[in-house]
């Protein structure tokens, strides 16, 4: 069975974890047979946006386009 966070109890753990209010998704993944990893996914704000876009700049870096795409899977109408 399945646990369901609170509202409250997910904001005391964002609290604890030191989490920004920019923050839009949080993943903690444990595999069997390795580490915890956690990934944090946010909106950066102007300066940071800035500071990336000088250091892309001063460092000659290339940009490669990447991206994710999430597919939620439902059960599929059978008809009778």
């Amino acid at each position: 069975m399945a646990t369901v966070f609170t509202v409250d109890a997910l904001r005391r753990l964002a609290s604890a974890l030191g989490l920004s209010l920019n923050t839009t998704d949080l993943t903690i993944s444990i595999p069997a047979d390795g580490l915890a990893q956690m990934t944090v996914t946010r909106i950066l704000d102007q300066e940071e946006i800035d500071a990336l876009s000088q250091w892309f700049i001063t460092e000659g870096v290339e940009a490669i386009q990447t991206g994710t795409t999430t597919y939620s899977l439902k059960p599929r109408e059978v008809k009778p």
